[in-house]
């Protein structure tokens, strides 16, 4: 039998969750309500960003399907730092996001559009090359990135809660 994970190495996978996944996305279409007013596509941005998001999630899947049919092999490194590349550009949709939200380009939310479809790819990709990285540790280790997707995930709504209320 191998040995269950000690609380830390949970704790340090739960961590690697809330960085990777579908948080930007999530953020993104919590702003949505204000985005319907700001920007030139008004409601029908919705559908735009559920579009782009889509995309990026079928683009994602389609190289990683195109990898594995070529029977591309990829070291452990390269793993590793595609991880932790996925955890760098959800930071960054997230800080790009907050800076240049409102820049389009004609009657277009460029930067919205943009930042919908890299959220759609880095959604995607957690579940085709996060969830294999963490079989190489342990698989209940599994669970501790998908609780901290779900505590991420929460994380704009909590925001979004306590900004109505006045907090």
């Amino acid at each position: 039998l191998q040995p269950r994970p000690s609380l830390a190495t949970y704790a340090a996978f739960t961590a690697v969750g809330l960085g990777q996944g579908w948080l930007s996305s999530d953020a993104l279409f919590q702003q949505l309500p204000r985005f319907q007013r700001t920007q030139p596509e008004g409601a029908a941005l919705g559908a735009y960003m559920g579009g782009a998001t889509n995309a990026g999630s079928m683009c994602a899947l389609c190289l990683v399907a195109l990898a594995t049919i070529f029977h591309a092999r990829t070291s452990q490194c390269v793993e590793d730092i595609t991880v932790v590349v996925m955890i760098c550009a959800t930071v960054a949709c997230l800080a790009f996001a907050s800076l240049g939200w409102d820049w389009n380009i004609g009657e277009h939310s460029v930067a919205i559009l943009a930042l919908s479809f890299c959220s759609g790819a880095i959604g995607a990709l957690r579940m085709a090359i996060a969830m294999p990285w963490h079989l190489r540790y342990d698989p209940c280790l599994i669970s501790a990135n998908l609780l901290g997707g779900t505590i991420a995930g929460c994380g704009p709504h909590i925001f979004l809660i306590g900004i109505q209320a006045g907090v």
